[in-house]
């Protein structure tokens, strides 16, 4: 009679197998559903700049060269600290092209890049896009110049904590009197006040005279909105499917010991 226990427990095996690759599957299957929800969902992980904002009557110019305010071919950046980790998606600006109409037809390429930062200094680039002059209203038209800078092609991972600089250059100097006729136009949030409130941003926007020189304005902070999606988390999917599997392959284990 023990013989023909041990007989039965063992033709059991293959139907347990069985069930331990479906309770794999299954848990595969429903640990990716759980997962999609959030790796598609896009969240703002620092932002100075909500959605329901209008223009700034701030703006911070750049690519002009200017002999009167001792500018060559100056840029604009900002630092930030993620909130959270994951993929850089989108960084929503206020950007406008001059004042003057006739400067964007003759303008160069906006060149807008992410660094590593120190400091609120950049330091390593992680990724740039290109934008065109023809992307970009010119700030005398009475629209919202709120524009979002796509980054998603580029899969740069961010992490929170850690501190990122976003740049706004031109590869070469247009000629120009003042700063208000720069090239671009980036909308900031200026104070003339002392003492200078707290950025919400963690720091100040940096400025750069000469194009790669960076020092901080005290005065403003550029306004921007970082957005970003999870990192997919495949190490802690397979690690909650092979739970799942020991916790329905334990009993079964049990249940046929309590028949030797």
């Amino acid at each position: 009679m023990h013989l023909e226990s041990r007989l039965s427990c063992l033709s059991k095996e293959p139907s347990e197998r069985l069930m331990q690759a479906k309770c794999f599957a299954a848990a595969i299957a429903i640990a990716s559903l759980l997962l999609s929800g959030n790796v598609n969902a896009d969240y703002i992980v620092a932002s100075n700049y909500p959605s329901s904002d209008s223009d700034s009557n701030a703006v911070d110019g750049v690519g002009i060269i200017s002999q009167c305010e001792n500018y060559n071919n100056l840029a604009a950046g900002q630092s930030f600290t993620p909130s959270a980790s994951g993929v850089l998606t989108t960084v929503d600006a206020q950007i406008a092209g001059a004042v003057e109409v006739e400067v964007p037809k003759a303008s160069p390429a906006l060149d807008i890049s992410l660094f590593k930062a120190s400091n609120n200094s950049p330091t390593v680039l992680l990724g740039a896009v290109e934008e065109q002059p023809s992307d970009f209203q010119s700030l005398s038209v009475d629209v919202n110049h709120r524009y979002a800078i796509d980054f998603s092609q580029l899969q740069i991972s961010l992490t929170a904590g850690e501190q990122y600089f976003i740049a706004f250059q031109t590869p070469v100097g247009v000629p120009g009197t003042v700063e208000i006729w720069s090239p671009y136009l980036i909308g900031v949030t200026r104070s003339f006040t002392k003492p200078f409130p707290q950025p919400s941003l963690g720091s100040y926007s940096s400025v750069a005279p000469n194009g790669s020189n960076w020092h901080i304005d005290p005065q403003a902070e550029l306004e921007i909105t970082v957005h970003a999606i999870p990192e997919p988390a495949w190490c802690s999917l397979f690690a909650v499917a092979a739970l799942a599997c020991l916790a329905v392959r334990t009993p079964i284990r049990k249940s046929a010991s309590s028949r030797l």
